[in-house]
């Protein structure tokens, strides 16, 4: 009984030090510096709105994830556990069935 009484209490001592840390951090986000108060912006909050400009552009022109050029040695590959992408030796050897990329 001594055990789970401890255990209990250790818990609920634990869980005021975490209330308090939580009530610090909040305290500390409330406060403002005077150069956010006058722009009512960061520039940090700026430079986000011009980089998700930026970004948006260049998925309305992106063809692939990354900035590389497609490799036409790169096949689409039907194996049972779904498509996956590989060079066609690769995928002759796991037994899938080759599809072209692009096409």
């Amino acid at each position: 009984m001594r055990a789970i009484l401890a255990s209990l209490a250790a818990c609920l001592l634990c869980g005021c030090f975490v209330m308090d840390e939580l009530d610090a951090a909040d305290a500390q986000l409330g406060k403002a510096t005077p150069k956010e108060t006058e722009s009512g912006a960061t520039g940090a909050q700026t430079a986000q709105a011009g980089e998700g400009e930026e970004k948006e552009s260049w998925w309305d022109k992106a063809r692939t994830i990354s900035s590389e050029e497609v490799s036409s040695e790169i096949v689409g590959c039907d194996l049972p556990g779904g498509r996956q992408f590989m060079k066609r030796e690769d995928c002759q050897v796991r037994g899938g069935r080759v599809n072209e990329v692009g096409g």
